[in-house]
């Protein structure tokens, strides 16, 4: 009887110690939820011939200390409507903040946030986007109306920016992608690709020509039909995701009311609340896969 007191006794202590270290550990867990499409377009026409499904979810969990980690876990269904079919990927990024601060990106250290706007806006684009922001935050429209007038803005502003080098050079237009490309020749095509760093700024974040590491490229010319077309479709998917960042980057502008994004207005946004948290686990997303997409291609090359 004594010894069976002593064992309760024991469990009964092991049970309060495991209760008080998860308490440590975890103060605050919240998880929220979001759904949404995203046209597939075809690079040269401009047309739709497919759709992107998104199931996301993050979970934000509140420790000690001023720490916060958030986990954004995505489902994606790509459906191109002349294939009928439906590929499905998965994309999982762990971020950790300190004092408001991220600090780390699925376990690498945060070494440099550059505050350099990649995407400004006119004085005629801003105060558009500013009026449609406003509208929106005073209850005249919906998120969904909002996010269709701010994506109109954006495509305006892809196509005046078409012919200017940087950012803008892969959008509506038959330049190269200078993370990865493909350009088809009078025999096979040639493809190339090649790394993008680590994405710890708005260059890599945005999917820009600039966040490429030096001398990391590398090409060939194929002529193999199942490699090229497995080859052009990632080429084609980072293109799709540079388009949508760049209207998801829009649309997060007029909610926050700036008219210059820069990696810290979305790191702001992302580990925050309300619609400028959602837009911005949006775009986290997109670039991920797209990351995703382009070490693939650059393993492919290597084969």
């Amino acid at each position: 009887m004594k010894k069976y007191f002593i064992v309760c006794l024991i469990l009964v202590l092991l049970n309060l110690n495991l209760t008080n270290v998860n308490a440590n550990e975890s103060l605050e867990v919240k998880s929220d939820k979001d759904r949404f499409t995203t046209p597939i377009l075809d690079k040269y026409s401009g047309e739709i011939v497919g759709e992107r499904l998104y199931k996301v979810e993050k979970v934000s969990e509140y420790l000690e200390d001023d720490v916060k980690i958030i986990k954004i876990k995505a489902r994606v269904e790509s459906t191109k409507f002349e294939k009928d079919e439906t590929e499905v990927s998965t994309v999982t990024d762990i971020l950790e903040f300190r004092d408001g601060n991220l600090t780390k990106l699925n376990e690498d250290a945060i070494t440099e946030e550059t505050n350099e706007p990649l995407v400004s806006l006119s004085v005629f684009q801003s105060k558009r986007v500013l009026m449609l922001g406003n509208i929106y935050k005073q209850g005249e429209i919906s998120m969904e109306e909002y996010r269709k007038a701010a994506k109109e803005i954006a495509t305006t502003i892809m196509i005046e920016n078409d012919n200017i080098d940087g950012f803008y050079d892969a959008f509506h237009s038959k330049k190269l992608h200078n993370a990865i490309g493909y350009e088809k020749r009078a025999s096979g095509y040639y493809v190339y690709a090649g790394k993008m760093l680590r994405r710890d700024n708005l260059n890599s974040f945005m999917l820009d020509p600039k966040g490429v590491q030096a001398n990391s490229k590398t090409s060939r010319i194929v002529y193999d039909s199942s490699f090229i077309n497995s080859f052009v479709d990632k080429a084609d998917d980072v293109w799709n995701a540079r388009t949508e960042l760049l209207a998801e980057g829009v649309v997060l502008m007029g909610i926050l009311g700036v008219t210059a994004l820069t990696f810290a207005t979305i790191v702001g946004a992302l580990g925050g609340a309300g619609s400028a948290a959602v837009v911005a686990v949006r775009m986290n997303v997109i670039s991920s896969g797209a990351h995703v997409k382009i070490q693939s291609a650059y393993a492919q090359l290597w084969r």
